[in-house]
């Protein structure tokens, strides 16, 4: 059958969707930034062919015109006016932003393009799977084998060598604790679709099969805070199921419950495993310990910063003032919900709370009309396992896993009838999808640049690394670590011409200005003055990072240093 070029406009946006949908677990956005920014931009162009090609899209569909997410969004955008680092802030709101407008299309797509978006998505879990598994049983081995010949193997961080030493598997993710989280959309998108009608037996095989790998995969990832939301989401899955009373699931809700028996098993080993790690009280370091020190630290914060908040993603700029001796320093309160209070104050807390409360009451409406109810109890259930972790950890803060919660929820938003729309009303989003686009691009080739500075500095290629910084201020002309960097690469040059201190004293007082709460950009300008006999200065700047720092020893002695090489100078 002949597809005429309207239907090839129309089928080619949705087909791409699906392989952006596809390949976005292999992308890490921390790793990878500009990678990670090519991956949008390509979705914002996608986006906006449908809205163009296609009639049946409109910009925002009524899901979110009817839910709190505008009002969520416009907090946002009013937050920014706050906000004690524009950087982070921007760069979150930009993610926000594509977030609600994935969602938005992702309701609006049929049922047979749901499914087919289902099936992508279980498929790409597949491979992660499957790779995961590889790890657990050659590519850790590996990996120790070669580290541990580094006399350097006991100074890499604990986090890291936590999963090496320990076994845990994080495949494509910077975490076990993150391909858990995915993973868990996987095995419940997995049931939910295998109740599907008419669907092959080849298709259901491999459902089945993946279901048991992708299991397995979450137990190796060791996980506790990934099978505790397992355990409870499936709990939930057994109880809608039963609620249901489909006497022809009674059979599999029982397989269900053996399942549940064994997983649960497992975690119980899991945890006795890791109790070192995670319970034994005299180890300071463990994880639950920690968490407690960082919710602690934002909850200070939100005494001080009720109403207004800090500014969308800068938690991790003010917790060094507040958190404690013991505790290790972290970019996220491994907590959405506290951390969300933290930056855009109570307001925003609560219209979270809103939205994710308003979402479990549509799901449940719809789960008891549905026809397919158990398709929908395993896409509800995949959803509520971000909901579930993000009381523990910080899933809302990474791209990787809030782009497929927004799809996935989209799919539990029943298709809504749609009048026909006008092209100038989805022609007005193109300037937005191009302000985001440019503004990924921007920001993915500034930190593509400010990697590639790093190797320039670790070969003593001075000049070159602040060539490469320059191009990067360019680039992206608020992230003050690009400032902060290109000073240091400046100071080095200092003894082999005089006029490069200017320049770095520039760029660490231009790092200041776009960040002056950064403990760091002071203690960096602080020892800048130290190193060129400034010593009045240095002081100044050394108490600032001590003021923003309290519990960093290593500033303690610089500041130490300084007052000492004053008294010095001053008795000569």
């Amino acid at each position: 059958m002949q597809h005429t070029p309207n239907k090839l406009l129309k089928d080619t946006p949705f087909y791409t969707f699906l392989l952006l949908v596809f390949i976005k677990p292999f992308i890490s956005s921390m790793a990878f930034p500009l990678v990670n920014a090519i991956f949008w931009s390509l979705l914002y162009l996608d986006l906006c062919a449908m809205l163009v090609f296609d009639k049946k899209f409109t910009f925002l569909g009524k899901a979110v015109l009817n839910s709190p997410m505008l009002f969520f969004l416009a907090l946002l955008l009013i937050n920014q006016f706050f906000s004690i680092n524009i950087y982070n802030s921007l760069t979150e709101l930009v993610y926000f932003i594509s977030y609600i407008l994935t969602f938005s299309i992702a309701t609006q797509f049929s049922k047979e393009e749901k499914t087919k978006l289902i099936l992508a998505i279980i498929i790409s879990g597949c491979f992660i799977s499957i790779y995961g598994l590889y790890q657990y049983f050659f590519g850790i081995r590996d990996t120790l084998k070669i580290i541990s010949a580094n006399p350097n193997f006991p100074n890499i961080s604990n986090y890291a060598r936590d999963f090496l030493l320990f076994k845990r598997v994080f495949a494509t993710f910077f975490s076990p604790d993150k391909l858990a989280a995915f993973l868990l959309y996987i095995i419940f998108l997995s049931l939910g679709i295998s109740f599907l009608p008419n669907l092959k037996t080849g298709i259901k095989i491999f459902i089945t099969i993946n279901f048991f790998i992708s299991t397995l995969a979450l137990v190796l990832s060791k996980s506790a805070g990934g099978i505790a939301a397992f355990i409870i989401c499936f709990f939930v899955l057994l109880a809608l199921m039963l609620y249901n009373r489909n006497r022809e699931d009674k059979t599999f809700v029982l397989a269900l419950s053996v399942i549940l028996i064994i997983v649960s098993v497992c975690a119980i080993l899991i945890i006795k495993i890791r109790l070192d790690e995670t319970i034994k009280s005299y180890n300071i370091k463990n994880s639950i310990a920690q968490r407690l020190d960082y919710w602690k630290a934002a909850i200070d914060i939100i005494k001080d910063f009720p109403l207004k908040g800090i500014g969308l993603g800068n938690f991790k700029v003010l917790y060094t003032k507040y958190k404690s001796a013991l505790s290790d320093e972290t970019y996220y309160a491994h907590n959405s919900y506290l951390q969300i209070f933290c930056e855009t104050g109570f307001l925003g807390f609560i219209i979270l709370l809103v939205l994710f409360f308003s979402f479990i009451k549509l799901s449940f409406t719809k789960i008891k009309h549905n026809n397919v109810k158990n398709l929908d109890v395993g896409i509800f259930c995949a959803v509520m396992t971000f909901i579930v972790r993000n009381f523990f950890d910080y899933d809302l803060y990474l791209p990787e896993l809030t782009f497929l919660w927004c799809i996935c929820a989209g799919l539990m938003i029943p298709f809504p009838t749609i009048k026909k729309n006008t092209k100038l009303n989805n022609l007005l989003c193109i300037p937005l999808f191009m302000l985001l686009l440019v503004f990924q691009l921007s920001d993915g080739i500034s930190l593509k640049l400010l990697k590639n500075s790093q190797n320039l500095l670790f070969n003593k290629e001075y000049e070159d690394s602040a060539k490469t910084l320059e191009k990067a201020v360019l680039f992206m002309p608020i992230n003050d670590q690009i400032y902060n960097r290109l000073a240091k690469s400046y100071e080095l040059l200092v003894n082999k011409d005089r006029m490069y201190f200017e320049k770095a004293l520039n760029r660490y007082e231009k790092a200041i200005s776009l960040n002056y709460l950064s403990a760091y950009n002071h203690a960096d300008l602080g020892l800048f003055f130290s190193r060129n006999n400034m010593t009045d200065e240095a002081i100044s700047e050394l108490k600032n990072a001590l003021e923003l720092y309290p519990t960093k020893i290593e500033f303690c002695i610089y500041l130490q240093e300084a007052i000492s090489r004053r008294a010095d100078s001053q008795r000569k």
